[in-house]
């Protein structure tokens, strides 16, 4: 049983080696689409109406060269005939090729698409152009030079067996039916010589070989198609697995990228964990003990005996209890920045109220110091955003200012809009900040929180909640600083 190639099958081993004979040997061999000596037969690999187009599409290319070329040749004998070998009779002969041909000729002109009607047309105009042959050949049967239009039959037959379109059946009609009605008209009518005879005699082996010719061509037509449309098959099959290739690699790389993504954040939470254990270990545990430490020395004092230890001790209660709130807090709304616990609402703001109430929160830690903080505010400034996360952002921003000036300095908080940016800045003439250090400020990996300029303790996350808040209000935060100078954080957002 003879194996048929399917649209969705594989042809062989040998198509993916590049050895293109083999493929075509094992297409012959194998597929079960014959071609022989007695014409073409198809299966259900290939369609008739496949073949079919493409014996149209072969038809239609260079049709118009090919039919001009063959009416200038007529119309050369149309004129031999009347004024140089004066044969009038002989242009009745040609009527029917030129007929035709000017048929076909518009036709394809007028009609683009490839149609199976030029390939009969065109078959129908070969056939005519033997005809025409036929004919002369009985007008001219006592002419002297009648070999000579044996001759040209014989070539026509051979030049329209490479030519012609047709199966096996069509094929017998044409070669052997216009023999037999000319032989008999020719033996009934004209009753030729002998050397008319034997001269015509030669025209019968010319019509086997321009018969099998004729066959040849289109069984080696066939076998080209063939080939084509297989390989066009395996074509198809091979960009079929091109494209699936390339949307496997798509979502390969959507799949690295997303795993890098997940490998990213798995960090990322790594890195907030580690974080939050430290503070609660260490930066949460420390304030708590001074806390109960100094409320511990607290109870043992005497008031009335001992009035400036009891200030001292209760000045130290407050200040631990303050920094303790400042780093829970910090703590708390970092862990719910990190968890996208925390919905913005944009609106508009007031910014020089949002600094007031900043400032007023701080007023205690600055007059521990005796610090003083001042406003430089541009009036009736106004900035679209989130006011909670605003005002965590300048509360700290002034907390560190605080924090890293020395005792009995100042700070300054400014406020402007520079072309359509609302410019918050936050200056102190602190301890200032090394450059080496000014890179890890507000990334929470290598960050470590400094001891302020009076002991004060921090859990490093201040910075990064104020970027972190900066970034979701659409702005971006900077610092500029230099070491036993002071430094200025500077915040931009869209006015």
């Amino acid at each position: 049983m003879t194996d048929t190639i399917l649209p969705g099958d594989s042809l062989s081993d040998d198509s993916h080696n590049g050895n293109l004979p083999a493929i075509l040997q094992n297409m012959t061999e194998n597929s079960s689409i014959k071609s022989d000596f007695t014409g073409y037969r198809l299966n259900k690999a290939i369609p008739d109406q496949s073949y079919e187009k493409y014996l149209h599409d072969i038809t239609a290319s260079h049709l118009s060269t090919k039919i001009m070329l063959a009416l200038i040749i007529l119309g050369y004998f149309v004129f031999c005939d009347l004024f140089i070998l004066d044969h009038p009779y002989s242009l009745y002969t040609r009527l029917l090729p030129i007929s035709i041909g000017l048929i076909l000729l518009f036709y394809h002109f007028r009609i683009k698409e490839n149609r199976p009607a030029k390939t009969k047309l065109y078959n129908a105009f070969l056939l005519s152009v033997t005809l025409m042959m036929y004919a002369k050949t009985l007008m001219h049967i006592d002419d002297p030079d009648y070999a000579g239009y044996v001759t040209g039959l014989i070539v026509v037959l051979f030049l329209v067996s490479l030519d012609l379109r047709v199966g096996l059946r069509d094929a017998l009609f044409f070669y052997f039916i216009p023999p037999v009605v000319f032989s008999i008209i020719l033996w009934k009518f004209f009753e030729p010589g002998i050397d008319q005879a034997t001269t015509l005699s030669n025209v019968m082996p010319m019509l086997v070989i321009g018969f099998a010719a004729n066959r040849i061509q289109n069984n080696f037509r066939y076998t080209v198609f063939k080939s084509n449309h297989l390989l066009n098959l395996e074509k198809q099959r091979t960009d079929s697995l091109l494209k699936q290739t390339r949307e496997t690699n798509r979502q390969l790389h959507s799949a690295n990228r997303e795993l890098a993504e997940s490998e990213y954040a798995l960090k990322r939470a790594l890195q907030v964990r580690d974080k939050m254990f430290s503070v609660i270990a260490h930066d949460l545990r420390s304030p708590f003990n001074s806390l109960m430490g100094f409320s511990s020395l607290l109870f043992k004092v005497d008031p009335v005996k001992d009035p400036e230890k009891v200030k001292e001790y209760t000045s130290l209660i407050l200040q631990t209890s303050h920094t303790l709130y400042t780093l829970t807090d910090n703590l708390l709304n970092w862990a719910r920045s990190q968890t996208g616990e925390i919905r913005l609402c944009p609106k508009n703001t007031d910014i020089k109220e949002l600094i007031n109430e900043a400032t007023e929160v701080v007023r205690m830690q600055a007059l521990a110091k005796e610090i003083e903080i001042h406003q430089e505010i541009e009036p009736g400034l106004e900035v679209k955003a989130d006011r909670e996360t605003l005002a965590i952002t300048l509360r700290n921003l002034l907390s560190n200012a605080v924090k890293y000036s020395n005792r009995g300095e100042s700070i300054r908080i400014s406020a402007e809009n520079i072309n359509d940016q609302i410019v918050i800045a936050v200056s102190d003439k602190g301890v200032g900040i090394d450059h080496e250090v000014q890179d890890n400020l507000f990334t929470i990996r290598d960050n470590q929180s400094l001891q302020g300029t009076e002991n004060e303790k921090g859990t490093g996350l201040g910075l990064i909640l104020c970027k972190n808040f900066t970034n979701m209000n659409n702005g971006t935060i900077s610092v500029t600083s230099q070491k036993g100078v002071g430094s200025t954080f500077t915040i931009s957002l869209p006015a």
